[in-house]
């Protein structure tokens, strides 16, 4: 694949925002399934309507909540697989790359297309 200088360093980018995207969405869903149980009814019988209305409230607001930060994780994990396969196009198999970006250091393999990224903060 040739690009333009530009287009390249634009590409690398976008691969190393979105593989954080990445780790970040996933990390968010996790810390919420640990810390957070789906509501379940203490006992079968609810005290009246009123009691079960609150049920229901809190089993939507999980249930929401739930599937916003699941979906976020699912399209971060997509931009990132798109934004591996130009990478895998980019960076010639068996190489590494040491890519600074936003105030970080990243490493980047191509280990016979197989992309993998490593980050550090640096001060630049």
């Amino acid at each position: 694949m040739q690009l333009p200088d530009e287009e390249v360093i634009t590409r690398f980018n976008e691969f190393v925002e979105a593989w954080d995207q990445r780790d970040v969405a996933e990390s968010q869903l996790r810390k919420f399934e640990a810390k957070t149980d789906q509501p379940t009814p203490l006992n079968l019988t609810f005290e009246g309507i009123e009691s079960f209305m609150q049920f229901n409230r809190h089993r939507r607001e999980y249930v929401e909540r739930y599937e916003e930060l699941r979906r976020n994780r699912d399209a971060s994990v997509e931009r990132a697989k798109e934004a591996v396969s130009i990478v895998q196009m980019l960076l010639p198999p068996v190489c590494m790359l040491i890519h600074h970006h936003a105030g970080s250091r990243y490493v980047i393999r191509n280990e016979k297309g197989r992309v993998t990224v490593s980050s550090r903060t640096w001060e630049g």
